[in-house]
C-alpha cells in the first residue's frame, strides 16, 4: 500500500472512528469551509516556501497541503482512486494549454472606484487573524525566518505551552499539539468570544487579559511560551514560564508601515523604539539568555487600494480613524502609484526572538 492510501484510510478512520485531541476530526466537526479554508492556506505556505528556496521546508509545506487536500476528499466522499483515475487519464496528454482571460481593471471611472473603496470599509471586520478576505490582494515578502519552523524546533510532545494573543488560534492549531496541554489567552472581546466558542470544547484553556493586568496562570506554569504580534510584559512572561522554559515572539516593529500611517493621517501610534535593539536589553536584564534573533523590513505590495482600505479598518490600533471619504486624495494618489507600477509598497518592520528563562543558579 503506498503512503498516500494509508493517509486516506487513516483521515477516514478519523471520520468514522472520532479521537479525542485529533485534529483531523476537529477539522471534521468544523465542516467543509473551514477544511477549504486551511487547503487555501496550505497553498500559500508552499508558494512562500518556494520563493525562500528551501527544499526542506517546501516539502514540509507540500506535505501539510496534500494531508488537508485529503481531509476535503474523505469529507466530500471522492476516493482516491477517482483521483488516479483522472490522472492516467491525462497522462500523456499534450496541447492542453489553457487560455485564461483578463480583466481590465482599468476600466472604473474614480466615481465607481470610490463606491467600491467605501464598501470595502463597511465590509471590514476579522475573526480572530484571518485576513483571507485580501488572499491573493497582496503579495507578502518573506521573512528571513520561518516562525512556525522556529516554533517546531523547540515544541516537543511534552510540552505544557501557553500562546499569547491567539487570535482564533488559527496559528496555534496547525501545530497538532495536545490539546489538553495548551493554553491560549485572548484580550479582543470579539476573538474572546471565538475561542471559548471554538476551543475551549477541544480542551485547550483558553483566558482572557487585560493590559497592565498579571496573566492569568500560576508561576512556573509553561514550558514553552509562544507570542506573534501581542503585546507582553516581559516580567510577567518570566513568571509563568518554568526554569529553562523559552519564550518565542515574533513582533511587528514601531516603525512598521510609517509612510502609509502618515499618509493616511496617522502617524501617532508609531513607537520607533519598540525594536529588536531595545528588547533584547529588556529581557537580558530581567533574566533571559538570548537563543535566537532577528529583524527585518521587507515590503509587502497591495495590489489594489481595495485592499489596504480592508486592512487599514481592521488594524485601528496601527491605522487611527481612517476612513475613505477623509482620504480620498491620498487614496486616489496611492491607486494612481497602483496603476503606474502595479502596486502600492508597504514597508513592513519586524523582529524575532527566542529566548530562555535561566535557571537558579545559572
Amino acid at each position: 500500500m503506498d503512503i498516500l492510501q494509508q493517509l486516506y484510510d487513516t483521515v477516514l478512520e478519523r471520520k468514522d472512528e472520532k479521537q479525542e485531541g485529533s485534529y483531523t476530526c476537529y477539522l471534521f466537526e468544523q465542516g467543509l469551509d473551514k477544511i477549504l479554508k486551511k487547503c487555501g492556506e496550505e497553498c500559500s505556505e508552499v508558494i512562500i516556501a518556494a520563493k525562500n528556496g528551501k527544499k526542506e521546508d517546501t516539502v514540509g509545506e507540500i506535505s501539510d497541503l496534500l494531508y488537508h487536500l485529503t481531509v476535503m476528499m474523505v469529507n466530500e466522499n471522492i476516493p482516491l482512486d477517482d483521483v488516479r483515475a483522472e490522472l492516467n487519464r491525462r497522462h500523456g496528454k499534450t496541447g492542453n494549454l489553457k487560455t485564461f482571460h483578463k480583466v481590465d481593471h482599468n476600466t472604473m471611472t474614480q466615481t465607481e472606484k470610490h463606491a467600491l473603496w467605501a464598501q470595502e470599509e463597511q465590509s471590514a471586520e476579522m475573526h480572530g487573524w484571518d485576513f483571507s478576505h485580501i488572499r491573493g490582494r497582496v503579495v507578502e515578502a518573506p521573512l528571513p525566518w520561518d516562525y512556525k519552523k522556529k516554533v517546531l524546533d523547540f515544541l516537543k510532545p511534552q510540552s505544557v505551552i501557553l500562546d499569547m494573543g491567539t487570535g482564533g488560534g488559527e496559528f496555534l492549531l496547525s501545530l497538532r499539539h495536545p490539546f489538553s496541554q495548551t493554553s491560549v489567552t485572548e484580550s479582543w472581546q470579539p476573538n474572546f468570544e471565538l475561542c471559548e466558542k471554538k476551543l475551549a470544547p477541544l480542551g485547550i484553556t483558553v483566558r482572557k487579559t487585560e493590559e497592565d493586568k498579571p496573566l492569568p496562570f500560576e508561576d512556573n506554569s509553561f514550558d514553552l511560551v509562544l507570542n506573534r504580534h501581542d503585546s507582553y510584559d516581559v516580567n510577567e512572561v518570566r513568571r509563568v514560564l518554568k526554569p529553562g522554559g523559552y519564550f518565542i515572539t515574533q513582533q511587528v516593529g514601531g516603525s512598521n508601515d510609517l509612510r502609509l500611517r502618515a499618509l493616511l493621517g496617522n502617524n501617532k501610534t508609531a513607537i520607533p523604539s519598540f525594536n529588536l535593539e531595545n528588547e533584547l536589553l529588556r529581557f537580558k536584564n530581567a533574566g533571559f539568555t538570548v537563543n535566537f534573533c532577528d529583524q527585518a523590513y521587507v515590503t509587502d505590495h497591495y495590489l489594489d487600494v481595495g485592499a489596504l482600505v480592508w486592512y487599514a479598518k481592521v488594524l485601528p490600533w496601527e491605522f487611527g480613524n481612517f476612513t475613505v471619504e477623509s482620504c480620498l486624495p491620498q487614496l486616489d494618489a496611492l491607486d494612481a502609484l497602483c496603476e503606474k507600477q502595479g502596486y502600492i509598497p508597504s514597508v513592513q518592520h519586524r523582529f524575532m526572538l527566542i529566548v530562555r528563562n535561566r535557571k537558579p543558579k545559572e
